[in-house]
């Protein structure tokens, strides 16, 4: 293959892997922001609305359900988690809301 032929081909190799690490780095940005939404929406809706946890999803946008979360109603928290690498947790604080940590 000649020279000319090879730098082109190392040129779009390498702006494709630039392009895919760009869209990979937007998706994994996507799901972190997903999780502290899951999170502080349902600790939100939980525990400053009282409401039951059935209630809160029908009212969330998106594939939220389909984050699991942990909730500890003695201590006032939410956890998302997806997949194990990506983890948002909301706090109720009384008389200020659900903070997100």
């Amino acid at each position: 293959m000649p020279k000319s032929r090879r730098l082109r081909a190392s040129r779009t190799l390498l702006l494709a892997g630039v392009a895919l690490l760009a869209t990979a780095c937007d998706r994994i940005e996507g799901m972190r922001i997903g999780v502290g939404y899951t999170a502080k929406s349902l600790c939100s809706c939980l525990f400053v609305m009282e409401r039951d946890i059935d209630s809160c999803y029908a009212d969330m946008i998106g594939a939220v359900e389909q984050v699991p979360v942990e909730v500890d109603a003695d201590a006032g928290t939410v956890r998302a988690s997806l997949f194990g690498l990506f983890t948002g947790e909301a706090t109720h604080e009384p008389g200020r809301g659900c903070r997100l940590r």
